[in-house]
């Protein structure tokens, strides 16, 4: 009798214990719900969506990054690729920028505390300087030079960036609106502050 009630016992305990993976993940906290995902036998890893993540794709793909690793997840949460980002210019990762085409790194500075990159008038003309492209698979596309030995005054720190096609971004602070062509190593300015609401 005190083995079958032992054996009961041992049976309501283990199906107590595989309850807890049941568990609604909608109202665990992120940490929680990664080390779930992480362990889980199907090789699906659910990660909870934050800033320095993408959708790309039209959703099908979702990009996380984590330090100077990028991670593509399918809809189900399964992990298609890793790739790490690595350039001689890049010492500390900083947020990315996601497209579908490309990704973007800007570099920090502790000249420019506001931003991860910056447009800086050097030799009579408006560069843009500290960041690295990178295409999707982590290639370097064009690394950009150092903000270092420029005076403050020369500096619009970069407040926010956006990626408006496969060559193209957009990097913008309080009025002031730049097109950057990857491929020309161009930047243009935009007299329009309107366009800067985008």
């Amino acid at each position: 009798m005190k083995k079958l009630f032992c054996i009961l016992m041992a049976i309501l305990m283990l199906s107590a214990c595989s309850g807890e993976a049941a568990v609604d993940k909608n109202k665990m906290p992120p940490e929680k719900i990664f080390t779930l995902g992480a362990h889980m036998e199907d090789s699906k890893i659910i990660i909870p969506f934050t800033e320095k993540g993408a959708r790309l794709d039209g959703g099908r793909i979702t990009a996380i990054q984590n330090g100077f690793t990028v991670r593509y997840l399918n809809e189900e949460n399964e992990l298609l690729e890793e790739i790490n980002l690595s350039a001689k210019s890049l010492e500390k990762p900083a947020k990315c920028v996601f497209s579908n085409h490309g990704i973007f790194m800007g570099t920090e500075n502790e000249k420019v505390p506001e931003g991860e990159t910056a447009v800086c008038f050097i030799e009579g003309e408006w560069k843009l300087c500290g960041g690295v492209f990178f295409d999707r698979e982590g290639n370097i596309l064009r690394e950009l030079p150092h903000i270092a030995k420029i005076p403050e005054e020369d500096i619009i720190p970069v407040k926010r960036a956006r990626w408006l096609g496969e060559d193209v971004m957009a990097f913008i602070n309080e009025g002031s609106f730049f097109f950057y062509r990857i491929s020309e190593d161009k930047l243009y300015f935009s007299a329009d502050s309107a366009e800067a609401e985008i």
